[in-house]
């Protein structure tokens, strides 16, 4: 349980980097008076957001640490150390950009060497791939084998990435039609997209159904074979119908299950860093390119049909559509009226 909370703390601190993330990153398209203060201060806000969490981190590498077979702890402890080494760094980073906007913009190397520190950083945690694996103990060989594991390491990489963007916005003003920082951020979204391959591939959803009579009952349930999160059991009552509509009341579960240990894990954030990165990375167009919305099936109202034995509080389907260059723009209703959106 104190490493479920601990998963907890730590994904809504990742929402609020995410949140300061995408305000950085739209600064570009409507100038502040001074956009560069405005970045500082949401950097700042970060920094003491991951201090007011850090006991959670602490307690969460803990856990991880006591499943590491003793052979690998020096070089998992070497592993932290490392992470740790890189978040320090960009917090340097961004208090060498907070010091050059305070003595004027005249400290060029200062400058430099924020945009440097960013940048060791964020590529850092980008390209070691050593950051995300749990070294386990396999007891047939007696060698150890690298499993896949976000909990280490993934505040501390979109921290830096947060960080990293910042200073790019703070200091370069025609950043999105840089081909050299553009290239920069679509590594970043690539790395994304593997880290979230990874997170989903390890949601299973266990089901189970019985039919006859012409009526069923399914039970299902959802869970992060990582961090051991899973949802309650879902236990149907005894329902008319036959087997079809028993796979159509467990495909809904299922999707509503997964993207509840989505968002519990914080795959549902990095799915939305994800996408706001690849978009900067398309150069950032603006609104004038989005398409007309479009209405698509079905509508929310009284026409949306489901499965019965759907429990309420559930996700409607997709409302509306716009599309872009580089992706497109979805948005969804909730249960309680209020709406949810992906870029």
């Amino acid at each position: 349980m104190e490493e479920l909370a601990a998963i907890a703390a730590i994904v809504a601190v990742i929402q609020k980097i995410y949140s300061a993330y995408q305000t950085i990153s739209g600064l570009l398209a409507g100038p502040t008076v001074s956009p560069e203060q405005q970045i500082i201060d949401e950097l700042q806000q970060l920094a003491q957001q991951l201090s007011n969490v850090q006991t959670a981190v602490n307690a969460l590498q803990s856990a991880v640490r006591a499943l590491i077979a003793e052979v690998e702890l020096e070089a998992f402890d070497a592993t932290l150390q490392n992470v740790q080494a890189q978040q320090a760094l960009a917090a340097t980073g961004a208090e060498e950009f907070a010091q050059w906007l305070a003595g004027g913009k005249t400290d060029a190397l200062g400058l430099e060497s924020a945009k440097n520190n960013s940048l060791t950083a964020a590529n850092t945690m980008r390209d070691t791939t050593a950051f995300f694996v749990l070294p386990e103990a396999n007891p047939q060989t007696g060698t150890a084998q690298n499993t896949f594991d976000y909990r280490v390491a993934l505040v501390q990489y979109v921290y830096v990435l947060t960080v990293r963007i910042g200073i790019i916005v703070g200091t370069e003003s025609a950043w999105n039609a840089d081909t050299v920082i553009l290239a920069e951020l679509k590594s970043h979204a690539d790395r994304l997209e593997a880290i979230i391959m990874q997170m989903n591939a390890a949601i299973q959803f266990h089901q189970f159904k019985s039919v006859g009579g012409n009526q069923y009952k399914v039970q299902a349930w959802c869970s992060d074979t990582i961090s051991g999160y899973s949802t309650d059991v879902f236990q149907s009552p005894t329902l008319d119908g036959a087997d079809a509509d028993a796979d159509a009341l467990l495909t809904v579960m299922q999707n509503e299950q997964h993207a509840q240990v989505s968002n519990a894990i914080g795959l549902t954030a990095v799915m939305q860093f994800h996408d706001s990165v690849s978009y900067d990375a398309e150069g950032a167009p603006s609104g004038g390119v989005w398409t007309p919305w479009s209405e698509v099936g079905p509508s929310i109202g009284p026409d949306t049909t489901r499965p019965q034995g759907t429990p309420p509080g559930f996700v409607f389907p997709v409302a509306a559509v716009s599309a872009i260059p580089s992706g497109l723009s979805l948005f969804w209703v909730l249960f309680n009226g209020s709406i949810n959106g992906r870029v």
